[in-house]
Parts: C-alpha cells; sequence; structure tokens
C-alpha cells in the first residue's frame, strides 16, 4: 500500500468518525427532550422537582387523566383533526395540481419561475398578513368556526407543497405519460392511472409535513379560533398551561398526547419517504 493511499483511508476515517459524532450530537439534541418529557408526564408532583433527571419510581397514569378531563382533549382533538385532514387534503391536491403543471410547462424556465415564485412564499412571514385575512373572513361571516384556519393553514403550507410535486415531476420520465397517450388514454386518465401512483414518495412526504405544521400551529389557531369550541389541541395547551402552571405532569401528559400522533404518522408513512429518496438517488 502507497503512502498516499494510507494517508487517504485516515482522512475517509476521520471524516466518517467527525459525521458519526456530529450526526450522535444530533440525535442527543432530539431524543433527550422527547424522553425527559416522557419521563416526567408519569412521574408525581414531588419527583418533578425533588428527582427530575432520573426514571420515575411508580407509572403516575393519573397525570393523563387529569389532562384528559380538565383541558377537554377529547373535544379539542376531534378540532386539530378537522383542521389537519381540511388544510393537508386542500394543499396537498392543489399543490400537487400546480406542480404538475409548473414542471410540464414548456419552455421549461417558466415553470422554474412559477415554482420559485411559490418558494418566495416560505419567506413571507404569516404575522404579516394576518389583519387583512382576519378582516376579509369576518366580512365573509367565517369566524367561529374552522374554516379560516384551515384555509389559512393551506395556504401557508401550500408554496412547500408546489416545490416538493415540482421537484419529483421533473424528474418523472415524461416517456410514461407519451406511451400512455399514444394507446389513447385522456389527460385525466394518465393522471389518476400513471402519476398518482407513482407520486406516492411526493405524496407522503407532502402529507408528513403539512400534518406537523397544521397539528402544531398555535399562531393561526389562536388569532382565528374566536370561539373556545372550535379552539385546538395547541391553543388548549397554552390555556391549561396557564391555569395548571405548577402541574408539570400534567402539562408534560398533555404534550405527549399531542406529540404521539405526529410519531405514528411518520412512522406509517416514512417507508414512501425512503423509497423517495431512493428513486430521487438512482435517477440522479
Amino acid at each position: 500500500m502507497t503512502i498516499e493511499a494510507s494517508a487517504s483511508r485516515r482522512r475517509s476515517r476521520s471524516g466518517t468518525i467527525v459525521w458519526i459524532v456530529v450526526l450522535a450530537i444530533c440525535l442527543a439534541v432530539t431524543v433527550i427532550p422527547i424522553v425527559f418529557m416522557l419521563m416526567t408526564s408519569v412521574k408525581s408532583q414531588s419527583e418533578v422537582f425533588t428527582n427530575p433527571l432520573l426514571l420515575p419510581q411508580s407509572i403516575q397514569w393519573d397525570n393523563f387523566i387529569r389532562a384528559w378531563v380538565s383541558a377537554d382533549i377529547p373535544a379539542r382533538t376531534v378540532n386539530s383533526a378537522v383542521i389537519l385532514v381540511g388544510s393537508v387534503l386542500l394543499s396537498t391536491i392543489t399543490g400537487a395540481a400546480a406542480g404538475y403543471v409548473c414542471a410540464r410547462i414548456t419552455p421549461r424556465w417558466i415553470g422554474a419561475g412559477i415554482t420559485g415564485l411559490f418558494a418566495l412564499g416560505l419567506l413571507l412571514p404569516v404575522q404579516s398578513a394576518l389583519v387583512p385575512l382576519f378582516t376579509q373572513m369576518q366580512s365573509l361571516g367565517l369566524l367561529g368556526t374552522v374554516v379560516p384556519i384551515i384555509l389559512v393553514d393551506a395556504a401557508l403550507q401550500l408554496p412547500l407543497t408546489v416545490v416538493i410535486f415540482s421537484a419529483f415531476f421533473h424528474v418523472l420520465p415524461e416517456e410514461v405519460e407519451e406511451a400512455a397517450f399514444l394507446d389513447g388514454a385522456s389527460r385525466l386518465r394518465v393522471l389518476f392511472s400513471i402519476v398518482i401512483p407513482l407520486s406516492r414518495p411526493a405524496i407522503a412526504t407532502s402529507v408528513i409535513l403539512s400534518s406537523v405544521a397544521a397539528w402544531n400551529d398555535y399562531f393561526v389557531a389562536l388569532i382565528f379560533s374566536t370561539d373556545t369550541a372550535i379552539q385546538p389541541l395547541t391553543v388548549g395547551l397554552a390555556t391549561f398551561s396557564t391555569q395548571h402552571s405548577t402541574d408539570w405532569p400534567a402539562t408534560l401528559a398533555y404534550c405527549t398526547v399531542i406529540a404521539v400522533p405526529m410519531f405514528l404518522l411518520y412512522v406509517l408513512l416514512q417507508r414512501y419517504i425512503t423509497d423517495g429518496v431512493a428513486t430521487g438517488a438512482v435517477r440522479g
């Protein structure tokens, strides 16, 4: 083995070790708060202050019952689910349609420019438009319902959704669609029979990101939920933590209830995201 080859192997090994350390630090930063939340949610009130970093001596499921009843979690969960489903469906359908047009329009630079305009929407703060949006929703008589929250959340998710689908459709071979057209298939038949089934990785990615954004949204829901009956879980958590400022076990039990659905959604859809990354790597 030459000296140059040996030095190259050492540099490669050192680079690998550095990446492992960086990833381990990132993993610890992500996992430790979650573990701390789960531990605290099943501790007694006294243990939180006496042994905050140790495992609980006994599991206190009463924390979840207390949060479930006091914070009216079932009704707020229904509100959050309605907002999530409505906003994700709206943003995914419109984003997929816009992304397909951006990827197929000719000349290609027009589609790239339109995609870039949508991407600029990621930089615009929602706070800059809340006053006119609130006034508009009020004039339409939509305040007091979940419709304004769904519409605004969908609009906030739309730029990223368009970018995701535009990038995916750009690498999707057009020859597949052209072959279907030659066989006499209509545009709608091609979309529903070929394009959409092949777009499952992009759909899964969009659904997960949009779901997390809609489920965790607090600011928009706080502004437009003028009726307490339509408040989602995030707004309820703020109210509950204010009313029970010293009850950390119940508060973190509430946080656990909010976090679990998104974790399960990711577990169910992660295979499609992995397939999408692998497919993109092979095409690249």
